[in-house]
């Protein structure tokens, strides 16, 4: 799976959210295979993570990275998909 998230570009202005709003607020990617290697990767990449990896429960990894538009995006990895 290939996972495409850009920054604003010169001549763009993006916005902060201030309060929960109608739209997209995050959305979940499933992450096969190493998690810690893939996010060390993305950060590598120069992208922001707004929750680094962390253990959510015995079976579940999990990260937020930041998207455009004050969007977020999960990444998430179950026991036995890592």
């Amino acid at each position: 799976m290939l996972l495409i998230v850009r920054g604003e570009r010169p001549g763009e202005a993006s916005f902060e959210k201030r309060t929960q709003e109608w739209g997209v607020d995050h959305f979940g990617v499933c992450v096969s295979g190493d998690f810690v290697a893939f996010c060390a990767g993305l950060n590598a990449k120069g992208v922001v993570f707004s929750a680094e990896p962390r253990d959510n429960g015995p079976s579940t990894r999990l990260a937020f990275i930041e998207a455009p538009d004050g969007v977020s995006v999960e990444l998430l990895s179950r026991k036995g998909t890592m």
